[in-house]
């Protein structure tokens, strides 16, 4: 570590002075010398120690000024935050190349070792200043965080200009969506491609609402964020309802203006601005890292389903056919209705639970509550789909059989079937 006192750095002290430094960057050459100082403090010691003569900022060769502009670089910060809401902040700078480059031309010139950069000089110096004049201040207490800062302010030193990147904020929660034919996230017109036609009304899209935009608007109006990007665990079709207990998601939500979010009142928002098709329940802020978690996420998932039938079945034949179902690996080729946008490959599936909750008295529609692992296809375990999926509650029953609605009932655990089985009874 060494002592900036030390008589061996007279000389090379002497020789970084007369090229006509200031006292910061005649300082800055003997940086990790002794510590608790700043460099314009190691530069004051070093002249007095050693009768030395120094330049004033304005006339340094090396900052041109730069090193005496702190203060006025911390107010030009600070206004640019003063619109944004956030708890940690890290401060860079973009420093003139000729400046970086004739600092290093000292340092070679006097075999200077344990030197800083004016960069890293003025990224803590200008971060310090700015929190200490925001420490314990109501709400917004600054603080500088150098992993994962919810704000990077960039300033460009040639122009008082500043650059922020914000941290993006995520919510996690449950949504509940009780109309069919909305689908989860936005799906842009597959004539136009989102661009706008006769097709779609010129709205670029195939469905107008989607659970992502009816969740997303009152969070961006909350947060002043402009985009949203919504991360679902796993998704219904447009035509089923998503209850119980809902399904996870996390909003991501890029530069927000506001962090602090009473999410009670968020939720309120979302689920008036969505009624009555989806309503949001178990909001919770989290980090990025639950974004590949729920959409990861694999548990079993539990439906109800309505089958139609093209004869009537008797009860106890539904009843064997349950029981053949439940507890068997279904091999399904990728459904027709949905080959043309994804690969064409067999998966494997178990069927956990299958149970008969309800009959109509002419044999020709029933309900069923299914559990299977995630990925499993319940329409096409339904009907088949031409021998797609095998088995099948066609293929067992030897009649024709069709999913008429589909409901969602619990994403998650095995153990949310007991408590649907009860409701259903």
């Amino acid at each position: 570590m060494g002592d900036i006192r030390d008589p061996q750095l007279a000389e090379p002290a002497r020789e970084a002075a007369e090229l006509g430094l200031c006292e910061h960057c005649l300082g800055r050459c003997f940086a990790r010398v002794d510590f608790g100082y700043g460099n314009d403090e190691r530069g004051r010691i070093l002249v007095e120690e050693h009768d030395l003569e120094t330049t004033t900022p304005e006339e340094c060769h090396v900052c041109e000024g730069l090193m005496g502009r702190v203060d006025r670089m911390r107010d030009v910060v600070e206004a640019d935050l003063a619109g944004w809401a956030f708890d940690t902040f890290l401060v860079g700078t973009r420093v003139p190349p000729d400046v970086l480059e004739r600092e290093e031309m000292v340092w070679e010139a006097i075999g200077a070792e344990d030197t800083e950069s004016a960069k890293s000089e003025l990224n803590r110096e200008i971060g310090k200043q700015v929190e200490a004049r925001h420490s314990g201040i109501g709400r917004e207490n600054w603080t500088v965080e150098f992993d994962g800062p919810d704000v990077n302010a960039v300033l460009d030193t040639r122009f008082d200009h500043v650059d922020h990147v914000h941290k993006s904020l995520f919510i996690y929660g449950r949504y509940r969506k009780h109309v069919r034919g909305i689908p989860q996230t936005r799906w842009p017109c597959r004539n136009c491609r989102g661009t706008g036609c006769t097709e779609c009304g010129a709205s670029g899209l195939n469905y107008i609402l989607s659970v992502e935009d009816l969740v997303a608007a009152p969070a961006k109006q909350a947060t002043g964020a402009s985009e949203a990007t919504f991360h679902g665990a796993g998704r219904e079709d447009v035509d089923a309802r998503c209850l119980g207990s809902g399904r996870p998601f996390v909003l991501e939500l890029p530069d927000p203006r506001r962090r602090f979010v009473n999410l009670d009142v968020l939720r309120r928002a979302i689920t008036t601005c969505a009624a009555p098709a989806v309503s949001v329940s178990e909001l919770a802020f989290v980090d990025k890292d639950a974004v590949s978690e729920v959409k990861g996420h694999r548990g079993r998932k539990t439906y109800a389903a309505e089958v139609a039938f093209e004869d009537p079945v008797p009860t106890e034949t539904l009843f064997k056919v349950s029981d053949m179902l439940e507890g068997t690996q279904v091999a399904q080729r990728t459904p027709s209705r949905v080959a043309h946008r994804r690969a064409d490959k067999t998966r494997h599936r178990d069927v956990t639970r299958c149970l008969l909750v309800h009959r109509r008295d002419d044999g020709l529609q029933a309900r069923f509550l299914l559990q299977g692992d995630a990925g499993l296809y319940i329409k096409e375990l339904v009907s088949g789909d031409e021998g797609r999926s095998d088995p099948s509650l066609a293929g067992l029953l030897d009649v024709g059989a069709r999913c008429t609605a589909l409901d969602v009932v619990d994403v998650g655990g095995p153990s949310a079937l007991d408590a649907t089985i009860r409701a259903e009874e």
